[in-house]
């Protein structure tokens, strides 16, 4: 019979009328069973089915649960091989607020996992597991791998005032929906998003597509937004260089310091430090609450305020300044007993009785941001980044529920950027997905914890995060790798990894300290970071064969430029072991071609490799390897210039034909390609290039045109 547009039929086993559901689906409601305020949702369940048939969506509705109230769980119909779980709640009783809805469900067979569960509130950390039965709390994506070579995957979701997480219990795979709100009764909330697929890097991107579009959140994917003009240019920030104790001469003397050596930062990050607060916190002095007095700097630190110090910066070739500030004004929000709380009162929250932050309800605390950014503005500030950003679980607990003030509070700061920076806005301490669930206009955000140049193993540690992460956080903001020092020890591992980012790039170095050469091969002439199409993601052996912090395998990540592979590696191993494995054209997922020339970045060294061969990989204590994997066409394979990481961004404007070829470089450099017969004549810029400046050996081209660097370049040749 028909009820309300719904196929009804009353059964006790919720799945023995499910013939009509997808296949993926069913395989998930085999044991699947409800948990709310801690208690089994037992009884008697309506299974109906709606949509096309072809595409049905199953409601499963609880109608005698015990302390349940009405519960109905619905599947959207299956798209692209994933489908979503949401739970309609219909009773009228508040959920606990951290008990909230338990989603059970029987784990899938699987032979090889990954994922990333939140670490320190702020982050995400990687892990792996040959099933899935250890699964960590606060797990936000998870992928597997099934014995039959299919790929599976499971994110979960926010809404309704709700916030998701997966993680193992006993036997079963659990998925607990929290609003950290006891008083707070929902509705319809978003549980889960789960895919079936063959290829793991697709499942990922269609799991967010589609959960983007399940939960109606503000947010949008990375790739629906735009890259932020100032951050495709070097940078440089004072955290790590100077921490807290920061002045308006030692921020100046960098700025000197990089136009003395000629190298191109274009833009100054000032960090924490700078603003006016109750009592200045040095790392002597560690009060346990600090408060935002004023939205002027500190007049002690910057005693013409900001506008002075970006005029003087400006004056020494810096063409963009940002400042630091948290999402809450300061560390622990605002001073309510301070002339900033008393003019903002009605659109701060106060969360105790000396403490408030930007009102997240009703769009009541975008004044306070869009005062604050007018008045950076107006000093000449042309970026912000906003830290702290995933601590809003604490301020307002019991108070609104968590994706409520999330998804408001993003709302005001991001209006109030859009407006003054438009999108130049680096998010931090942010990867819970609460937050970025919620990023409609900011692009960028950190993909990883601090780097801290104290830690010896720091990079190691800090390349594996990053690198990992990107996997899931790529697909909703570019991944920032944090700040780091080219006088670190091994700061080769930094610079490697940043170059295949896809993020920003900025030093952290102190005066005098700098070793200024080190950050040529990423950038051009004129500060510009040549830089992959997309972020790197890891590859599919990284993936899913041992932990590489705990075994004897390297870390490998693969990019794109164009038709080039990109393929970088890393011993990350926390023992200092050498370690051992292989390497193919194949590992670049979407490469086109059955022949390829591979150039070793480090070695110099240039090889052929048909795209199924496999070639022997090993990296020392702390080695590193970067491989260029161009496909032949014709004859020729352009590496570009390869004195830079990604050297085929050098080139552009390519026309092959045939004897013929002529192509366009940014600029001069060491330019390198695989040639199978030795150009009969090159010119360069309409000259001949002298043939001293010419080495050809073993169809490997290399053309000395350094005396072009800072012009662009036209080249051509004939066969």
């Amino acid at each position: 019979m028909r009820n309300q547009g719904f196929f009804v039929g009353a059964v006790v086993l919720i799945f023995s009328v499910l013939a009509n559901a997808s296949s993926l689906e069913r395989a998930w409601l085999d044991g699947l069973r409800l948990e709310l305020n801690g208690k089994d949702c037992h009884g008697v369940y309506e299974a109906a089915l709606s949509g096309p048939r072809d595409q049905p969506a199953l409601m499963l509705k609880i109608i005698q649960g015990e302390d349940c109230g009405k519960v109905s769980l619905v599947t959207s119909p299956e798209k692209q091989g994933t489908f979503a779980f949401e739970i309609i709640y219909e009773g009228d009783s508040p959920l606990q607020a951290e008990k909230g809805i338990v989603l059970v469900l029987k784990p899938p067979q699987a032979n090889a996992v990954t994922g990333a569960r939140v670490q320190m509130q702020f982050w995400t950390e990687p892990f792996w597991r040959n099933s899935i039965r250890r699964i960590p709390e606060e797990t936000q994506y998870l992928l597997w791998r099934y014995p039959d070579g299919q790929y599976g995957a499971m994110i979960p979701l926010v809404g309704g005032g709700m916030r998701a997480m997966i993680q193992t219990r006993g036997a079963d795979l659990v998925v607990i929906s929290q609003s950290y709100d006891s008083t707070f009764v929902p509705k319809n909330v978003p549980i889960c998003m789960i895919g079936r697929g063959s290829d793991p890097y697709k499942l990922t991107e269609d799991l967010y597509e589609n959960a983007m579009q399940i939960m109606g959140t503000s947010g949008r994917l990375r790739k629906d937004k735009d890259f932020p003009e100032i951050f495709k240019y070097l940078g440089w920030c004072s955290w790590n260089a100077h921490y807290r104790d920061i002045t308006h001469d030692k921020i100046l003397e960098h700025a000197v310091s990089f136009e003395k050596a000629g190298i191109p930062v274009r833009w100054m990050l000032v960090d924490d430090g700078w603003q006016s607060v109750d009592n200045p916190r040095s790392r002597l002095n560690i009060k346990s609450t600090i408060y935002l007095t004023d939205f002027e700097a500190d007049p002690m630190r910057f005693p013409g305020g900001l506008k002075a110090l970006v005029k003087d910066i400006e004056s020494h070739g810096i063409t963009w300044v940002g400042v630091w500030h948290t999402f809450q004004g300061y560390w622990d929000g605002v001073a309510i007993d301070s002339q900033l709380g008393r003019n903002y009162s009605d659109n701060l929250f106060a969360y105790d009785e000396t403490g408030a932050i930007p009102d997240p309800e009703d769009g009541r605390g975008e004044r306070f941001y869009r005062d604050y950014y007018k008045l950076l503005s107006d000093s000449g500030i042309d970026f912000v980044k906003v830290d702290n950003q995933s601590t809003m679980s604490r301020l307002i607990r019991d108070r609104i529920p968590i994706t409520e003030a999330m998804a408001g509070q993003q709302q005001n700061l991001q209006n109030a950027a859009e407006q003054y920076f438009g999108n130049n806005v680096i998010n931090c301490m942010e990867m819970n997905i609460d937050v970025v669930y919620h990023w409609g206009k900011t692009n960028i955000g950190r993909s990883s914890g601090d780097y801290v140049p104290a830690l010896y193993n720091n990079p190691r540690a800090h390349v594996l995060r990053n690198v990992m992460n990107a996997m899931w956080f790529s697909k909703l903001s570019y991944p920032d790798y944090d700040m780091f020092m080219t006088h670190d020890q091994h700061s080769d591992m930094h610079l490697l990894a940043r170059a295949i980012s896809g993020g920003p790039v900025y030093c952290t170095d102190k005066t005098g300290e700098e070793k200024f050469n080190l950050l040529q091969p990423l950038i051009l002439s004129d500060g510009r970071i040549l830089r992959v199409d997309e972020p790197a993601l890891p590859t599919r052996d990284s993936l899913f064969s041992s932990d590489p912090r705990k075994s004897p395998v390297p870390l490998k990540a693969f990019a794109k430029v164009g038709k080039t592979g990109i393929l970088a590696a890393w011993n990350v191993n926390y023992l200092f072991l050498p370690v051992r494995g292989d390497f193919s054209p194949e590992d670049i997922e979407g490469i086109k071609g059955q022949r390829f020339a591979v150039y070793d970045y480090f070695s110099g060294d240039m090889e052929l490799m048909n795209r199924t061969d496999r070639r022997e990989l090993r990296l020392p204590s702390w080695g590193i390897d970067l491989k260029m994997i161009v496909p032949i066409d014709d004859g020729i394979a352009l590496f570009g210039l390869v004195d830079k990481y990604i050297s085929p961004r050098a080139v552009k404007n390519v026309k092959q034909e045939p004897g013929r070829l002529k192509l366009d470089l940014e600029e001069g450099g060491i330019f390198g390609a695989y040639v199978e017969s030795r150009p009969a004549r090159i010119r360069v810029n309409g000259q001949d290039l002298a043939s001293s400046k010419v080495s050809y050996e073993n169809n490997f081209l290399k053309l000395d045109l350094c005396q072009f660097r800072e012009k662009p370049v036209t080249l051509e040749w004939e066969r």
